[in-house]
């Protein structure tokens, strides 16, 4: 597609205004414009060739300040691209394999890291280097990784990760760059017709549905899944976030969440690169001191992150610090509304609410802020947004799979050019998890008559009881208020379940803390909970397993279960 970048600036904000008779018109999907964005042309190109001709339009411009270091570097256009493309270039001839790990906190180098590979025509592949051994080894062996790009601090902060049989520490890579050769590249990309540039390099220009990368899920449940996303679903997703209007081109964001998050990887990387928007990175999002810091020099106006990282911030940021961010968007767990307000009244910037999947590259739906002032409802206390264009949504029923009336509560099932296509090397999963070409989400949810999304729990986070479903994280939060717990460091409780002959199954807390289990059950009466629903047992626990992101690790608390239950 020609003059890519002038297709990117002109996109208009999507009009919401006929949401609400589109889902009038059809009791059972809401299509949402699917078929106009599904077929736009834009989505056919190759996603290293745009970000390519985007940061070759203005080379002189400021796109990224890397703090990872103590002394934060400033990155131009045409100098992040002239690195990657002579990377690329090495990547090429040095590596033979298609898929490439990456193990970099974010910061310039996964950002240079991504954009070689594609520009090799390769696939990056970020790597949870947090986790534990064998998760790490399952991903590296389903990917049929050879080589990983990394950096030796790196590792050896991580002895945990790893090492395959070729590890490239990419600042030594860098540091070996010709001057000349960089030099040389930077006067070409100015001169140059982004073209030409493109044919020398030999930079493919349709991708479509081929490979774009390889994330893995946080494997809450078992082993990490291969989730494979192609360049038209991040090339679709990024334009989807941009018909929203929030982003201006005068934002700057910060970008702190993982670059193996598909968060961090879509807004942090390929949303602001493709858009033009300033970056300003921290290779930790618990290093608040340092953040806080960080949005001050760098008058952050925007940050995306989860409740988790975001709760850690009323403790020990100054509202002086935050001063110029006038939204931050939280996602990849539940947002209570606790917090919205609590961050409100202390940092008087907007928290608006967004759900999204790794699947779904990932955004799925986002609360406007009210300073957007438009005809139509910015956002919905409780909801997690809008569904973005050229998403279609359905339900169906949890025990059915029958479709639902839009309004009522049933399993969230998306269609759109933004949802991947399959699982890696798992066409069992990738089966039950497509179905007709809809993705079904596992997550409860409902639609409201304005196009307003509410998350209700996940499928598998819900136990039936006496014939009822009963919401493992309704009860969560209920027992919380009852034993005034704030989850400031982690979750401190976990509601689990085991099978039980006579009730189908029964409920166990897990805790941290001793639990007077009479006054607990009181308590929740009182409240309005069921009997049914409220467990007779626990099991006390040092730490409630959690993963790098703040949500349970259900796989371990599964272990935990088991264990107490056959000792």
């Amino acid at each position: 597609m020609k003059n890519i970048y002038s297709y990117l600036q002109s996109i208009k904000p999507y009009d919401f205004s006929g949401v609400r008779e589109d889902i009038a018109g059809d009791d059972f999907v809401f299509k949402n414009d699917f078929n106009n964005i599904d077929s736009l042309p834009i989505l056919n190109g190759n996603l290293g060739n745009y970000a390519l001709q985007v940061l070759a339009k203005h080379p002189t411009k400021i796109v990224l300040t890397d703090y990872t270091t103590d002394k934060p570097r400033v990155l131009r256009a045409g100098m992040l691209l002239a690195i990657s493309l002579l990377l690329a270039k090495k990547f090429k001839k040095y590596i033979n394999e298609r898929r490439v790990g990456i193990a970099l906190p974010a910061g310039a180098g996964s950002h240079i890291a991504n954009l070689a590979l594609l520009l090799a025509n390769k696939t990056p592949v970020n790597l949870n280097f947090s986790v534990g051994r064998s998760t790490i080894e399952s991903a590296i062996e389903q990917a049929g990784i050879k080589t990983v790009i990394s950096t030796n601090a790196l590792l050896e902060k991580f002895p945990q990760f790893p090492r395959p049989k070729n590890v490239l520490d990419l600042p030594k890579i860098i540091s070996k760059l010709h001057k000349f050769s960089i030099i040389w590249l930077l006067i070409e990309i100015y001169l140059t017709p982004v073209s030409m540039l493109a044919r020398r390099f030999k930079i493919p220009t349709v991708g479509g549905d081929s490979e774009a990368t390889l994330l893995f899920s946080s494997g809450t449940t078992g082993k990490p899944k291969g989730i494979v996303l192609s360049h038209k679903n991040i090339i679709a997703n990024c334009l989807q976030i941009k018909m929203l209007g929030i982003v201006k081109s005068s934002d700057s964001i910060l970008a702190s969440l993982p670059i193996f998050h598909s968060f961090g990887m879509l807004i942090n990387v390929w949303f602001c690169l493709l858009f033009g928007i300033r970056t300003a990175t921290c290779p930790s999002p618990l290093d608040i001191r340092k953040i806080a810091d960080v949005i001050a020099k760098e008058k952050i106006s925007l940050n995306i992150s989860t409740p988790t990282f975001f709760r850690q911030y009323l403790g020990k940021a100054s509202p002086e610090s935050m001063r110029s961010l006038r939204a931050v968007a939280a996602g990849g767990e539940k947002v209570n509304i606790d917090l919205i307000d609590l961050w409100e009244k202390t940092f008087s910037s907007e928290m608006v609410a967004g759900y999204g999947l790794t699947e779904a590259s990932p955004v799925v739906s986002l609360n406007f802020p009210r300073e957007n002032q438009t005809k139509i409802i910015n956002g919905k206390r409780g909801s997690v947004g809008r569904v973005v264009p050229g998403i279609s949504v359905k339900f169906i029923g949890p025990e059915t799979g029958k479709p639902m009336p839009l309004g009522e509560t049933g399993i969230l099932c998306i269609k759109g050019p933004n949802v991947f296509k399959k699982y890696l090397n798992d066409e069992v999963l990738t089966n039950q998890s497509i179905r007709d070409g809809w993705l079904v989400t596992g997550d409860l949810a409902r639609l409201d008559p304005d196009g307003f999304l509410y998350i209700e729990g996940r499928i598998s986070r819900f136990s039936k009881i006496g014939g009822e479903m009963v919401p493992h994280v309704g009860l969560e939060e209920a027992i919380s208020k009852v034993l005034s717990l704030t989850h400031e460091d982690g979750p401190e409780i976990a509601i689990m379940s085991k099978v039980d002959k006579r009730k189908g199954e029964s409920l166990i807390l897990l805790t941290e803390k001793e639990v007077n289990m009479q006054f607990l059950r009181e308590k929740l009466l009182q409240a309005g909970i069921s009997a049914l629903w409220i467990p007779k047992t626990y099991i006390l626990v040092d730490d409630i397993p959690s993963l790098t992101t703040g949500k349970l690790d259900l796989g371990a608390c599964k272990q935990i279960v088991e264990s107490r239950l056959l000792s």
